[in-house]
C-alpha cells in the first residue's frame, strides 16, 4: 500500500540510486511510481503508489503543493482525511486525496496537523519555508520507517532495501547482531536492522533535517491521553471498549467500496467482523469474509472459523492456496520480504493475501488484540518481571506502571519487530492495504489506561474483548490459542523440501554458522528430509536471511 524514499545529498552521489531505489519499491506501489527532485538537486523523493482513496492522476506523489513550496512523500492512510477537509476548508482544494489534506495541513499548522491525523502512515515532507526536510512516523508504527546516513547522503524510506540503495557505501553489509536476532526471536530487534547504518524510526517519531548542514532534531507525535474511571463497572468499560471499535471499524471502511475482512476464527478476527458486519448492513454493504483452509479439514482453527461465520450470518470464503510447486511458492513469498522474518507465519498470511488480493484492495484484520487486551500468556504473565530485558524501543500510547518487563517487550519491539512488519510486508509488498481496527489509536490509549484487574476480568485474558461476545458460547470464548497455522513443515517433506536446500545462498549460511545447529553446518546438499524435519525452524530462518542476502 504505497511506498516511499528519499535522500538528502551533502554532495553529489549515484545518479542512478533513485531509480534502483524505486525499481525496489514498485510492488507496493503498483498504480503509479514517480522520482522528484528539488532544484538544486541534493533533495530526492521517490514514490510508488496503490490508489485507494483518490486514483486522480493529480493526487501522484510526490505531491507538489500548488505553490511548489511543499513536496510530500508518504506511506499509509489518513482514515479521517474528509473530517480535517472541513479543518482546512478555507483551501482550494485540486485533489479528493488524503495526501492534499495532509499537505494542507502542514501548511496551516505545522507539526501541529498530527495532533489530529487519525491512521497509519510514516512519510517525508521538503519545506522549501523552513529550509528542512521533514519524516514522520505515527504513534502506533504499523507503517515502516527507515533512515541511514553515508558519507554522501542522509537517506530515508519504507523499505530497508531501498534505503541501502541510496547509500552506495553500505550495499554489500550485513549487521551480525541483526543475524544473531533473527535466529534468537524471528525478527531484527527495533531499532536497528539487518544494514549497519540503518535504522528503524521509532513510531511517533517526527524528525526535522535541516538542509543547511544536514543536522537533525527529534520531537514526538503523541497519542492523546485517556484518564481511568475508576467508577466505570467492567459492563460499562466493555461498553466503551465497543464503541471505540466501533468508531475505529467505521474509519476503515470509508473508501472502501469492497469491504473484506480476514477470519481466523479467533476472539480478535471475530469481533471485528462482527463490528464491520453491523455497519456494512447499515450502509447497505456487502462485506466478504475470507480464511485460510487448513491442511486438514477440521483441524487449526477452521471450525472455529466456520463456526464464527455461521453464528454471524456471513458468508465464508475458503481460500487454500495452490499446493503444486510448493518450494517455488516459498521463495516467492520470502522474496517479497523487504527484510528477513524467521517466522513460518509470514508465509501462510502471504498466501492468503495472494489469493484474496483478486477479490479486494482492502482488508480488514483483527491485528492488535493481542497486545492491546493482553491476550498472550497468562493474565499473571503481564505484570512484573524484572529479569526481562527492556525494549529498546515505544510502540503506541504510554504503557502503564504495572507492566512487567516481558509485557513491555511484547507491546513494543515485538509487537513492531513482528507483528507490524509481518502484515505489512505480507499485504503491502503485494498491494493490499490492511488495516486493523484493533490497533486504532484511540482504543490502543484506552485500553493502556484500565488496571490489570479491568483487562482481565474475573481472572479472564481479553476480558474486555470477549465482553464483546458475552452472548456467544463459553466452548468458543475460552478454547485455546491455536494460532495461524498451515502444517508448512510437513507439507514441504511430502515433496522431499524441494527447493529449500538449492535456495539456501553460501554467504548467509556462513554468517548464520554460530546460531545454527550441528546438523545444518554441513553444506545443505547433505541435509536429509528427517534432518530438516527436526530443524525445520532454523533451516526456515537461514532460509530467509539467504533470500535476503541473494538480493545484494
Amino acid at each position: 500500500m504505497c511506498g516511499f524514499a528519499g535522500r538528502f545529498l551533502h554532495r553529489r552521489g549515484d545518479p542512478g540510486a533513485a531509480e534502483r531505489a524505486l525499481a525496489v519499491l514498485k510492488r507496493r506501489g503498483p498504480d503509479g511510481q514517480r522520482i522528484w527532485r528539488s532544484e538544486d538537486g541534493r533533495v530526492e523523493l521517490v514514490h510508488a503508489r496503490l490508489a485507494i482513496v483518490d486514483s486522480d492522476p493529480q493526487a501522484l506523489q510526490p505531491f507538489v503543493s500548488a505553490d511548489g513550496a511543499r513536496v510530500l512523500a508518504f506511506n499509509g492512510e489518513i482514515y479521517n482525511y474528509a473530517a480535517l477537509r472541513t479543518r482546512y476548508r478555507e483551501r482550494d482544494w485540486r485533489t479528493r486525496s488524503d495526501t492534499e489534506v495532509l499537505e494542507a495541513g502542514w501548511q496551516r499548522e505545522g507539526a501541529s496537523v498530527f495532533d489530529h491525523a487519525r491512521g497509519m502512515y510514516a512519510g517525508a515532507l521538503w519545506d522549501r519555508d523552513s529550509h528542512a526536510l521533514i519524516l514522520f512516523r505515527d504513534p502506533v508504527g504499523k507503517k515502516p520507517l527507515f533512515l541511514g546516513r553515508s558519507e554522501t547522503a542522509i537517506a530515508f524510506g519504507s523499505s530497508v532495501l531501498a534505503v541501502r540503495e541510496l547509500l552506495e557505501s553500505h550495499r554489500s553489509a550485513v549487521d551480525p547482531r541483526g543475524v544473531e536476532d533473527l535466529f534468537a526471536q524471528g525478527f531484527v530487534e527495533p531499532p536497528r536492522s539487518l544494514v549497519p547504518g540503518i535504522e528503524q524510526i521509532e513510531p511517533g517519531s517526527l524528525i526535522r533535517i535541516a538542509l543547511s548542514d544536514g543536522s537533525m532534531t527529534r520531537a514526538a507525535i503523541t497519542t492523546a491521553p485517556v484518564e481511568f474511571d475508576p467508577t466505570l463497572s467492567f459492563a460499562e468499560h466493555a461498553q466503551e471498549v465497543g464503541r471505540r471499535l466501533r468508531a475505529a471499524t467505521e474509519l476503515r471502511l470509508e473508501n472502501n467500496p469492497r469491504p473484506a475482512v480476514l477470519l481466523s476464527g479467533g476472539i480478535d478476527s471475530t469481533v471485528v467482523t462482527r463490528s464491520a458486519l453491523e455497519i456494512c448492513r447499515e450502509r447497505g454493504l456487502q462485506l466478504k469474509a475470507y480464511s485460510l483452509k487448513p491442511l486438514l479439514p477440521g483441524t487449526q482453527d477452521g471450525p472455529y472459523a466456520a463456526a464464527a461465520a455461521k453464528r454471524l450470518g456471513i458468508d465464508l470464503q475458503w481460500v487454500r492456496p495452490p499446493l503444486r510447486r510448493l518450494g517455488e511458492r516459498v521463495l516467492a513469498a520470502l522474496d517479497d520480504l523487504d527484510e528477513p522474518l524467521a517466522m513460518p507465519s509470514y508465509f501462510a498470511l502471504h498466501s492468503l493475501v495472494a489469493e484474496v488480493r483478486q477479490h479486494a484492495r482492502v482488508l480488514l484484520s483483527g491485528d492488535g488484540g493481542d497486545e492491546a487486551f493482553l491476550g498472550y500468556g497468562t493474565p499473571q504473565d503481564w505484570l512484573i518481571k524484572p529479569d526481562a530485558k527492556p525494549p529498546g524501543v515505544r510502540c503506541g500510547p504510554p504503557l502503564p506502571e504495572w507492566m512487567g518487563g516481558w509485557a513491555r517487550r511484547t507491546v513494543s519491539a515485538t509487537m513492531l519487530g513482528h507483528m507490524h512488519a509481518k502484515a505489512d510486508r505480507a499485504s503491502a509488498e503485494q498491494g493490499v492495504e490492511l488495516r486493523s481496527p484493533l490497533l486504532d489509536s484511540a482504543l490502543l490509549a484506552y485500553a493502556r489506561a484500565l488496571p490489570h484487574e479491568m483487562l482481565t476480568h474475573g481472572g479472564i485474558s481479553k476480558a474486555l474483548l470477549k465482553a464483546q461476545l458475552s452472548d456467544w458460547p463459553t466452548a468458543f470464548l475460552e478454547r485455546p490459542k491455536l494460532g495461524f497455522a498451515f502444517n508448512l513443515r510437513w507439507l514441504w517433506a511430502l515433496s522431499n523440501f524441494a527447493g529449500l536446500r538449492e535456495g539456501i545462498n553460501a554467504e548467509a549460511h556462513a554468517l548464520a554458522e554460530p546460531w545454527l545447529p550441528t546438523a545444518l553446518r554441513a553444506p545443505p546438499a547433505h541435509w536429509r528430509s528427517a534432518t530438516l524435519l527436526q530443524h525445520f525452524s532454523p533451516a526456515w530462518t537461514l532460509l530467509s536471511l539467504s533470500r535476503f542476502v541473494a538480493k545484494r
